[in-house]
């Protein structure tokens, strides 16, 4: 069954899309090196670390939404490794993510997360192309197979937590705010180039 939350949500930050898109698919318009695929791993790990750690910690989160099948920050980590950076605690994190108050506002942001997740096949395979030898592709393969479930998943949370005008309008202020401070991460960080960053040698 369609989940009308889902669907409202959409059509309340497709003004987003675009720029949110472009972002995610940044790869496909640059050189794709060994570089700047680590400085576009190294963005999303930036944005989506500090997200993962809030939802973990929002009361009541995990009695809404299994929050164990979306752990994309530790295919981030197998990631980087293999990329060389061996201790992804020293890269820069968005500090504009704080604490969830609500249930609400908790999964307003996990819709941003998920939508990023469409995008993940195409990137993937256009990295494939550009680097046949490249196995660092956990994150991206996961994300690609699981989008559909996943947002699912997510619409029958949303629908199970919106049971008034105002908790609705909640989900969607929080999913806006969540693509406005994504938007200024990528954009703080717009060069392609690996940020410095402990590594080992590959």
């Amino acid at each position: 069954m369609t989940s009308w939350m889902l669907a409202r949500l959409k059509r309340a930050t497709r003004d987003h899309d675009g720029a949110a898109d472009t972002d995610r698919m940044s790869l496909l318009t640059i050189p794709v090196t060994r570089a700047s695929y680590l400085g576009f791993l190294q963005r999303i790990y930036g944005f989506e670390q500090p997200i993962e750690a809030a939802f973990a910690m929002t009361d009541g989160l995990a009695d809404a939404i299994d929050l164990r099948s979306r752990s994309d920050v530790r295919l981030l980590k197998v990631d980087l490794a293999g990329l060389g950076v061996a201790n992804p605690s020293g890269l820069e994190v968005c500090r504009a993510v704080r604490p969830f108050r609500t249930c609400c506002e908790a999964l307003g942001w996990m819709y941003v997360i998920d939508r990023n997740l469409l995008r993940n096949g195409v990137v993937q395979r256009h990295v494939a192309l550009a680097l046949p030898h490249q196995l660092a592709t956990s994150y991206l393969a996961a994300g690609g197979r699981a989008v559909g479930s996943r947002l699912d998943e997510l619409g029958a949370a949303l629908d199970g937590v919106a049971h008034t005008a105002e908790l609705s309008d909640q989900i969607i202020e929080a999913a806006r705010a969540a693509f406005g401070h994504q938007l200024a991460w990528f954009h703080q960080l717009a060069s392609p180039h690996v940020q410095d960053a402990p590594t080992r040698a590959a």
